[in-house]
Order: structure tokens, then sequence, then C-alpha cells
């Protein structure tokens, strides 16, 4: 193999492998920043309250927003998890949601990712096969 041909070779073979290794730490992080950014925009009214009282700074009001809403996702859980609450998320399930046009759909379509059903892949462990 002649110098020049093996400096090429050199040259290919470090570029392929700093792709090899940066492309998905890159893509990982552009993933987390859209997940981190699209987060922040939803959450942004609940922030905007706890700059505007707390004097926060806007990160430090994005966790505790985000810690907020994890609150208020277990209180209902613990909520609907009693007798009377279990009664009444049903009652207003039955009278008002399904009237609601994509509910019934929307509701499937979480039940399947959650694995609330036993067809689940997500339950059954097979998320994906290889």
């Amino acid at each position: 193999m002649s110098a020049n041909r093996r400096i090429w070779f050199f040259i290919r073979k470090s570029l392929l492998g700093g792709l090899t290794i940066l492309l998905p730490i890159s893509i990982i992080v552009f993933f987390f920043r859209w997940i981190y950014q699209t987060v922040t925009e939803m959450i942004a009214p609940f922030t905007t309250v706890f700059i505007r009282a707390f004097d926060l700074p806007k990160f430090v009001a994005d966790w505790l927003s985000v810690l907020a809403v994890l609150v208020l996702c277990f209180l209902v859980g613990t909520l609907v998890a009693t007798r009377l609450g279990s009664w009444l998320w049903q009652q207003w399930e039955e009278n008002v949601m399904t009237r609601l046009p994509g509910y019934k759909t929307v509701k499937e379509v979480i039940g399947q990712l959650m694995g609330s059903s036993s067809d689940s892949p997500f339950s059954r462990g097979e998320v994906a096969r290889v």
C-alpha cells in the first residue's frame, strides 16, 4: 500500500469512526433538547406564576412547574384510587367525557401505551423485536 493510500485510509477511517461516536450522541442531545423545549412551552403558564410570585429564575421556575404537575398527577391518581373518587370519575366520564369527540380513541391509545390492557405489548415486555 502506498503512503498516499494509507493517509486517505487513515483519514476516512478516522472520520467514519468520529461520526460513529458523535452522531448518536448529537441525536440524543437534540432529542432531549426538543423534549425540554416542548415541555417548557406546555408549562409556560405555571412557570410565569412562579416567576411573578416568587421572583425565581426561569430555569428554577420550569423545574418547580414540572414538580407541581407531577404532584397534581399524584394527587388526582390518589383521589381516583378511593371508592368515592372512582365513583365520581366514572360518573363524570360516562356523562361528560364520552361525549367529547375523540375521547374514546385517545383513551384507548393511552391505555395501550400505559399497559392497562393485557393485550398491550408493553405489559408483556414485547416493545420491539429485532
